[in-house]
């Protein structure tokens, strides 16, 4: 009973009380910065070493890997500047960032509240871009800009204080020896359970702020949000499975609402520069008529009776008709009659 009193005075002590969140505002408890470094970096070298190792490269392998280790380098050299401005903007107190890629076949990447970042070598198999990588690596600067293992940590010692506080209270009731003992055993599983039970009450909330760190960290390196949300949508077809996948899943949402895939295409492509090709011209059938239909023609034409030709009509030429003689009156007839 007075080791679980004296464990609660510590961690009363440890943790460094209540802060913010500079981008949601909402209240959590973290402690301080060289606690949460150290436990931490412990609790990462942990899930390290259940990670498992990648197989040793073939010449081919290893001239890809070199490859991907170069790019991550490369975009670091460009976020840090941003990172480091961002960090010392919101008071994280980060002396320094180091990304580093060990030879792990898994897809994924960690980090701790040191500052030290770890990109597997099994994420090259995504084919990420650089603006799609980038976010990727900011994405976990953006988890210790937020002080999320501090707030992760300072969970845990708590769940494990009040473990300890009721296990072995309700031992002593029992007045059982043997209860004690499974108490103390049963409070060791229980605390690390208990922590990620209540640690999934913050990754959503982690999870969001760690992506508005690394879009300010990638504005402010250059890209802008349109093309980081369109270099996230490109590799969206290989997000396929759980745990860190699902969270790039989750981005990729995220991304979608601040630049909707409508805009992010008139961009890409505009309807200016862009002309739909026009629909091919057909010719018009020929048609080819069979022997068949030949021969059925010809048998008709020779089938039908030859009727005479009839004759042409005659035109008679109309005769023309002297003109009669115009009868004499007057002065001519008289001369006539006197002579008779």
């Amino acid at each position: 009973m007075k080791s679980a009193v004296a464990l609660t005075v510590c961690t009363c002590l440890l943790l460094g009380g209540c802060a913010t969140s500079a981008d949601s505002k909402r209240a959590r408890l973290v402690v301080p910065s060289d606690v949460g470094a150290l436990y931490s970096d412990v609790e990462m070298q942990a899930k390290l070493a259940f990670v498992p190792e990648a197989p040793s490269c073939q010449p081919l392998d290893c001239t890809a890997t070199d490859e991907f280790r170069g790019q991550v380098r490369r975009l670091t050299e460009r976020l840090m500047p941003a990172a480091m401005q961002l960090a010392s903007e919101e008071k994280t107190g980060i002396p320094r960032m180091t990304v580093n890629v060990p030879g792990k076949r898994d897809i994924g990447t960690m980090s701790s509240a040191s500052g030290s970042i770890v990109v597997f070598d099994g994420l090259r198999l995504l084919e990420l871009s650089d603006p799609a990588l980038a976010f990727v690596i900011a994405r976990e600067m953006g988890h210790v800009i937020g002080k999320h293992h501090e707030e992760n940590t300072a969970t845990g010692l708590a769940v494990s204080v009040t473990v300890a506080l009721l296990f072995p209270l309700a031992g002593v009731l029992q007045g059982v020896e043997a209860a004690y003992t499974a108490s103390t055993l049963a409070s060791t599983a229980t605390s690390f359970a208990g922590a990620r039970v209540v640690r999934v009450f913050y990754e959503e909330d982690q999870r969001r702020e760690a992506d508005a760190y690394a879009l300010t960290i990638l504005t402010h390196a250059g890209w802008s949000t349109r093309e980081v949300a369109h270099a996230v949508r490109e590799a969206a077809p290989r997000y396929v499975g759980d745990g860190w996948l699902a969270e790039m899943r989750d981005s990729q949402r995220w991304l979608d609402g601040i630049a909707p895939p409508s805009q992010v295409d008139a961009v890409e492509q505009s309807p200016a520069t862009i002309a739909e090709p026009a629909a091919p011209v057909m010719p018009e059938p020929v048609v080819v008529p069979s022997t068949a239909s030949i021969a059925t023609a010809i048998s008709r034409t020779e089938s039908r009776p030859i009727s005479p030709t009839p004759p042409k009509p005659s035109i008679k030429k109309k005769q023309k008709q002297k003109p009669k003689p115009k009868k004499q009156v007057g002065r001519a007839a008289s001369q006539r009659t006197r002579l008779r």
